[in-house]
């Protein structure tokens, strides 16, 4: 093989190999040793602490030359801003469903016949002498099969068929033969044959899109806890498409991007796949481009009920906490100095002379919105602000020293506290679909996020079933393989009785 390196204009070694085309050469990898780059194709590069914050605060520039004032306030009437939340807790179901009832909550029926109609479609489309005649039910079992195949994670697919490594839950389900041809032909909207050649068509997810727009609505409808946030997630994609993105700082560096809402434990409301630049809508307030895309996952949050919303510093803007407030939406987050304008805290030094856990607090009012701007000094300086919380009440917590070799007591603020606790919510949904992601090769750019959005709904699944259930619960990697097992159950038991639809699994509102 043979291969060239090269140092782009970052300093990142890019190696480009001439390699076969086949299926197992377009699929993600688990390791990021090679990266793989085509030639004549544009990847878009992002550092997640670096994009859109020079777009972001040009913007704000460009709003007006207002200046703002910063002031030393009080700490004594820290709670004056927290208003109490005004939503209503979920409804806990006297009998407990079992997770597949919340799955087909949520990826339901008219989601799957959908797909049935496209798929045939475009069956008859490639061939209208071979016809697919998919069905509702082995759709279902197209699906479960998937689920199954990413619990045992063999590497190639024949594996699950053949006598040396068979797997009967997946081969006693579907023939190996059916399995593939339902694979080349499934379809998740309607195909257009003139699609690329038609300037009409705009929608980068325009494959996808009558799916995503019915998961994303069913997504909506679940009950919205008090404390949520907005974090950015990585579908793990290396093959060939305009929409892949590399960040280097991420643990899978190349992929799709999406940004979600969810709560601290991991449960999804909204989410928005990146396509490039976005027409700005004008029912928002136009507060950057990283901060609209706040604004867009917010559109759910109920309006005047006090929800309280985290996201870090790629996101935080002045004016955008300050548009939040005024929806009714109280916010905490992390914030670039360079975003908090005419905002003069001490230097690193001065607080670096005082001790870890040194903090300052100044505030300002924006439009009748009152801003509190807080700096603490740790290991090193970290600015927040909130419309909701400052410094008290402030707790202890343990940090190493590395001079005085011992574990010291060091002050945190409120703000701190409080971020800390509601923030993680993405990262909870990371750790979740990598015990089991579905890592079946396509060749098809499509299958990727679409598979992804099944490992979302499973995730989702299962946090409502826990939630609803038991007050505490400890997650363990079983996450998967109590959907699967409830689905491929109620499976057989459709196929045994030659029924398309699982009639026994009833949906209480």
């Amino acid at each position: 093989m043979n291969a060239k390196s090269l140092k782009n204009k970052r300093g990142i070694r890019i190696r480009r190999i001439s390699g076969n085309r086949s299926e197992d050469s377009l699929l993600d990898s688990e390791s990021d040793e090679d990266l793989i780059v085509f030639p004549r194709r544009r990847i878009n590069i992002i550092d997640s602490d670096e994009e859109f914050s020079t777009q972001s605060s040009s913007d704000e520039e460009n709003s007006g030359p207002q200046r703002i004032v910063w002031q030393p306030t009080s700490q004594t009437n820290n709670n004056s801003y927290n208003r109490p939340w005004k939503g209503n807790c979920p409804y806990v179901p006297e009998a407990p469903h079992s997770p597949v009832t919340y799955f087909r909550k949520l990826f339901d029926t008219e989601i799957i016949s959908n797909i049935v109609d496209y798929t045939n479609m475009y069956a008859v489309q490639c061939d209208p002498t071979k016809p697919i005649d998919v069905s509702v039910n082995e759709i279902e079992q197209f699906f479960g099969c998937c689920f199954f195949m990413s619990i045992y994670g063999l590497p190639r697919s024949e594996m699950y068929w053949s006598s040396e490594t068979r797997v009967s839950a997946v081969a006693d389900t579907m023939s190996r033969t059916r399995w593939k041809e339902i694979k080349s032909k499934i379809h998740f909207s309607r195909n257009l044959q003139d699609n690329t050649n038609n300037s009409e068509v705009t929608d980068s997810l325009q494959k996808i899109r009558p799916i995503l727009d019915k998961l994303l609505k069913n997504f909506n409808r679940i009950p919205m806890s008090e404390h949520v946030c907005v974090d950015e997630q990585i579908i793990p994609f290396k093959g060939r498409h305009r929409l892949k993105q590399y960040m280097p700082k991420k643990p899978k560096k190349w992929g799709y991007k999406v940004f979600l809402l969810c709560d601290s434990s991991g449960l999804i409301y909204n989410f928005e796949i990146y396509t490039g630049k976005v027409v700005h809508d004008h029912e928002l307030p136009n507060v950057g481009s990283s901060g609209n895309v706040v604004l867009r996952l917010s559109r759910i949050i109920p309006k005047q009920l006090f929800h309280k919303i985290c996201f870090d510093n790629w996101f935080s803007t002045v004016r955008l906490v300050t548009e939040l407030e005024k929806l009714g939406i109280q916010s905490v987050a992390t914030v670039r100095s360079n975003r908090l304008k005419d905002c003069e805290f001490s230097s690193d030094k001065v607080m670096k002379t005082k001790g870890r856990g040194s903090y300052e607090l100044l505030s300002t009012s924006i439009d009748r919105v009152t801003i509190n701007a807080v700096k603490w000094y740790d290991n090193k300086a970290v600015h927040l602000m909130s419309t909701f919380c400052e410094i008290e009440p402030i707790d202890i917590v343990k940090r190493w020293d590395k001079k005085m070799k011992k574990v010291i007591d060091v002050q945190r603020p409120n703000v701190v506290k409080m971020y800390n606790q509601h923030m993680g919510g993405v990262d909870v949904v990371d750790s979740l679909i990598a015990l089991y992601r579905i890592k079946i090769r396509s060749r098809k750019w499509y299958h990727r996020i679409m598979f992804h959005l099944l490992d979302l709904t499973v995730v989702n699944a299962w946090l409502l079933y826990i939630s609803e259930t038991v007050h505490r619960i400890l997650i363990t990697p079983d996450v998967t393989d109590r959907v699967i097992k409830d689905w491929v159950s109620c499976l057989k038991t459709c196929a045994d009785n030659n029924s398309h639809h699982l009639s026994d699994i009833v949906f209480h509102s």
